[in-house]
């Protein structure tokens, strides 16, 4: 598998998203709470899924990095069930 960059918050996002739409919820839990991501893992697969589930745990760090640095920040999910990230607006 090619390296895939998700240093960027939209990239990150992306991965994210689609790593929640693949991996089955007893496989590869990731959860939204407290202004946070988090990702549990529940075991090991083939060569590529352990290399998406690289990319998924990368991705995580680089959204929790960005809500931590910016505090106006905050995670909703959209009409489609696909999680953006949205600055400045109170809920």
């Amino acid at each position: 598998m090619a390296y895939t960059n998700v240093e960027k918050l939209d990239d990150a996002l992306a991965a994210l998203n689609g790593a929640r739409q693949a991996f089955r919820p007893d496989f590869c839990l990731i959860t939204k709470k407290e202004g946070r991501v988090d990702f549990c893992f529940f075991g090991y697969g083939s060569r590529e899924i352990n290399s998406a589930t690289t990319v998924t745990w990368r991705a995580v760090r680089t959204i929790n990095k960005a809500l931590e640095a910016d505090p106006g920040l905050k995670l909703f999910e959209d009409h489609k069930g696909h999680w953006v990230a949205v600055r400045g607006f109170a809920r």
